[in-house]
C-alpha cells in the first residue's frame, strides 16, 4: 500500500509500511515506514480525522481493491441512515481512489469484473459488510457507481476486544537535551522506545565517567552506534581470551605433568625447521597429542629426533 500525497511540485508516494512479518506464537509484526511517522504523529498530536476500521473485517480479505472499497465506504459511516451507508463515485474519481491505471481495463466490463465483482464478492464473504452497486449513466455512456453498503449485521466494537497502539516518543525525560527530531530519527534507527531507553541509558553513564566536551553529541553516537552492544561485545571477547588462555595453560601444564620424563634426550636439541612443510607439520603432530593427552608413537619419536623434552617444546611452540 502506498500514500498518495499532492504537494505543489506534483505527486509524491509513501510506501505505508517497512515490515511485515509473521512470528510464530506471537502474530503479526507490522511496522510503519519510517516516511509514515510525521503523518500517524499528526493524526494522534492534532486529532485529524481518519476513518477507525475493526482489523477483524478487513484481516482476510486478500484483494487490495476489497480494502481500499471498504474504506471508502467507512469514510461515510457518519451520514449512515437504516443501517447502511451510500455513496456515489464518478468512474474517473474511482480509478484514482484505486491507484488502477488509465489504460488498464478500458472496457466497462472488464474494470466491473476485475476492480469492482471479485472484491465485493470477497467482502461480502469475508466480512460482516454487505456492498452492492449500481451503474449510473449518461445517455449510454457509465460515468459512475451508486455504492450501497448494509452494517445491519456488523458486531459492535465492545463484543471484541482489540486494540492499536502507535508508540508515542519517549517521555522528555530520556532525552537528555537532545532535540525531539533527533530522538524522533533515534527511536526509528532504535526500533522501539524501550531499546532507545537502554541505549540512553548506558549513554549517560558513559558520559559521566568521560565527560566529553559535547555531552548531546556524545549521547546521540553512543545511541545511533550502540555503544552499550559494542561494549557488551567486546567485554565478552575479553572474557572468551580468557577463557581460552586459561584452558590453554590448563593443558599445557597437564602435559608436561605427564610426559616430563618420556622423552630420552640423547641427542643435542635442534628445534624443528618451521620453513618447511615437514617441520610445520611435525610441530603440529606432536602439540595434538599433547593437547589430546596422549604422547602417541609418533610424536614421542619426533621429539626424540630433535633432542626436546615435553616442557621445551611447550615453551618453544605454544606460547604464541
Amino acid at each position: 500500500r502506498v500514500l498518495v500525497i499532492r504537494t505543489q511540485d506534483g505527486m509524491k508516494f509513501v510506501p505505508l509500511f517497512a515490515v511485515i512479518q509473521y512470528r510464530k506464537r506471537v502474530g503479526l509484526d507490522i511496522r510503519f515506514n519510517d516516511e509514515m511517522r510525521p503523518y500517524l504523529l499528526d493524526i494522534f498530536e492534532e486529532g485529524k480525522g481518519y476513518t477507525k476500521i475493526a482489523m477483524k473485517q478487513i484481516f482476510y480479505l486478500s484483494s487490495a481493491y476489497g480494502m481500499r472499497l471498504l474504506e471508502l465506504m467507512l469514510q461515510y459511516q457518519g451520514f449512515m441512515q437504516d443501517g447502511c451507508v451510500r455513496r456515489h463515485i464518478e468512474l474517473a474519481d474511482l480509478r484514482f481512489m484505486l491507484n488502477v491505471d488509465e489504460r488498464k481495463y478500458q472496457r466497462i466490463q472488464d474494470f466491473c469484473k476485475r476492480i469492482l465483482d471479485l472484491p465485493i464478492k470477497e467482502i461480502n464473504e469475508k466480512t460482516q459488510y454487505k456492498l452492492s452497486y449500481t451503474k449510473t449513466k449518461s445517455g449510454r455512456k457509465i460515468i459512475g457507481f451508486d455504492f450501497v453498503m448494509d452494517c445491519s449485521h456488523v458486531l459492535p466494537e465492545s463484543s471484541a476486544s482489540e486494540t492499536v497502539q502507535v508508540e508515542m516518543l519517549p517521555n522528555k525525560s530520556f532525552w537528555h537535551g537532545l532535540t525531539r527530531q533527533a530522538v524522533d530519527k533515534l527511536t526509528i534507527i532504535c526500533g522501539s522506545n524501550e531499546e532507545f531507553e537502554k541505549r540512553m541509558k548506558y549513554a549517560v553513564t558513559l558520559a559521566k565517567r568521560r565527560k566529553p566536551k559535547n555531552v548531546t553529541a556524545f549521547l546521540y553516537k553512543a545511541i545511533e552506534e550502540d555503544y552499550r552492544r559494542r561494549d557488551q561485545e567486546a567485554k565478552e571477547a575479553v572474557e572468551r581470551e580468557i577463557q581460552a588462555k586459561a584452558e590453554k595453560e590448563e593443558w599445557e601444564l597437564v602435559a608436561q605433568k605427564m610426559f616430563a620424563d618420556a622423552i630420552s634426550l640423547d641427542v643435542e636439541e635442534t628445534p624443528f625447521d618451521e620453513s618447511t612443510e615437514m617441520g610445520r607439520a611435525s610441530v603440529r603432530v606432536v602439540r595434538d597429542a599433547l593437547k589430546a593427552g596422549h604422547l602417541n608413537i609418533t610424536a614421542k619419536r619426533l621429539l626424540e629426533q630433535q633432542g626436546m623434552s615435553v616442557a621445551r617444546f611447550i615453551e618453544l611452540y605454544c606460547h604464541r
